[in-house]
């Protein structure tokens, strides 16, 4: 399990949800830390959720910022027992299942990824040129087989040859010969 705690604890501080360096386990922690790190998780999967980082001095305010907390969860499809005790008296089991849960909704950053590099030998250019062929082919519209006369699609006064899935106008050329 401490390797989950290392993995859960490790994606809290990614989230910019900072503790002290000797903690190391979900065990280590207390009310407090329990509620800034799900109300860290929670404005990442929500951002128009503002929930607070601290719990206040006074019983009956711990309880209604816990329960608040708690309704959040269950609201994003949490299937176990969730209520303020959960938050408030910290049981590791729990609270390792409630990140567990948190975790896997955070939302994915695209901007994280490292762009491709550009290739430029023979083959990438070939098989982008491919692909690019496919994707513009693909865009125009499909016509039967059985309307075309030797591949060939008459629109108005334009002649348009149709050859493996690519439209294309046909032009009349004058040649010489000698």
């Amino acid at each position: 399990m401490e390797e989950v705690d290392k993995i859960i604890i490790d994606s809290l501080k990614q989230l910019e949800c900072e503790f002290e360096e000797d903690i190391v386990t979900l065990k280590q922690f207390n009310a407090d830390m329990v509620v800034k790190a799900v109300s860290c998780c929670l404005e990442a999967i929500t951002p128009d959720v503002s929930l607070p980082k601290k719990l206040p001095p006074s019983m009956i305010a711990r309880l209604k910022t816990a329960s608040d907390i708690a309704e959040h969860i269950k609201d994003l499809g949490f299937r176990g027992d969730m209520g303020y005790q959960t938050i408030l008296y910290c049981n590791e089991v729990e609270i390792r299942r409630v990140f567990m849960f948190l975790i896997e909704r955070l939302p994915r950053e695209a901007n994280k990824t490292v762009a491709p590099i550009e290739q430029t030998g023979y083959v990438p250019r070939l098989v982008k040129s491919i692909e690019e062929n496919l994707r513009e082919s693909l865009t125009q519209f499909w016509v039967p087989s059985f309307f075309l006369k030797n591949g060939i699609r008459t629109c108005g006064d334009v002649e348009n040859g149709q050859f493996f899935g690519k439209l294309s106008s046909i032009r009349d050329c004058h040649f010489r010969y000698p």
